[in-house]
């Protein structure tokens, strides 16, 4: 499903944007919002997309105009035991505590922030606010502007874009940029949501990442470790933490007990949605 396969004579498409394959069927999901979303499913990889897709103009319209809001972070959930001090803890094991870095969707910083003083910072950000809070937050040299646009000569040692790629009209892109702008050896670190994680299947379509304004695709662990593959990369590691709670709101203690299970590192497994790949570039 490429921008230029998605309509032709006002008809929809019905190609995979991910692995080609024309195995693809439609579906409209009820949403949580009482919104009906078409979509279109790719059987061999389980990548989806909408098919009501808008031009790229447009989408990057969106993007910008939801996401121009921004608050500082509470600064403790860059410290242990948060989320974000775990998975820094993940890239030193495997990528080390030193390098330059980029972070695609940056928002305000407080990731970039999060990374050790070690590394040299930079970010990517569409809005302007979340940018200048980035920073002034984290000290990193942020551009302001699509992914597109960033016309760089540097070549990274870490490459991070958390929660970004099912926003993009082509996430292609993202994981292509990245390949040729990472150094051999560098690290590639997505997250997203996994459709085929035991809560996101649980939920169906009352899963809350499909009824988002400005998501465009909707990936599989295994639709992401493709792209990755078919690109350069090398997984080398996958981790499902928790996002969503299939039957609602749960106990404190079995909150406590999740939280536990990602201190210890056991996220291996596609129980919750809340998915991160960690691959290198190997050519």
């Amino acid at each position: 499903m490429t921008n230029g396969d998605l309509r032709h004579n006002g008809i929809a498409l019905a190609t995979c944007l991910i692995c080609g394959s024309k195995n693809v069927r439609s579906k409209r999901l009820a949403l949580l919002s009482l919104k009906e979303l078409p979509i279109l499913i790719c059987s061999d990889c389980g990548y989806a997309r909408r098919s009501d897709q808008r031009s790229f103009e447009d989408n990057l319209t969106t993007q910008t105009n939801i996401h121009d809001q921004y608050s500082l972070p509470n600064l403790r959930y860059t410290k242990w035991p948060h989320r974000p001090a775990l998975i820094r803890r993940e890239i030193e094991k495997i990528q080390g505590q030193t390098g330059k870095t980029l972070d695609i969707g940056c928002g305000n910083g407080q990731w970039l922030l999060t990374l050790g003083a070690g590394w040299e910072k930079n970010g990517l950000e569409l809005s302007n606010a979340g940018a200048q809070m980035a920073r002034e937050l984290s000290s990193a040299n942020v551009f302001c502007g699509p992914l597109e646009s960033y016309d760089t000569p540097h070549t990274f040692d870490l490459i991070t874009a958390f929660a970004i790629i099912e926003h993009l009209s082509d996430p292609r892109i993202l994981v292509s940029w990245s390949q040729r702008h990472l150094k051999l050896g560098g690290l590639l670190v997505l997250y997203t949501g996994d459709t085929e994680s035991e809560t996101a299947l649980k939920m169906g379509e009352k899963w809350p990442l499909y009824d988002c304004e400005d998501h465009v695709s909707y990936f599989s662990a295994r639709a992401v470790r493709r792209l990755l593959l078919e690109t350069g990369f090398k997984v080398v590691r996958e981790e499902w933490r928790f996002m969503y709670l299939a039957n609602g709101e749960q106990p404190r203690a079995i909150k406590v007990i999740q939280k536990l299970k990602e201190i210890v590192r056991m996220v291996q497994y596609p129980k919750h949605d809340h998915y991160y790949c960690y691959a290198i570039k190997i050519k």
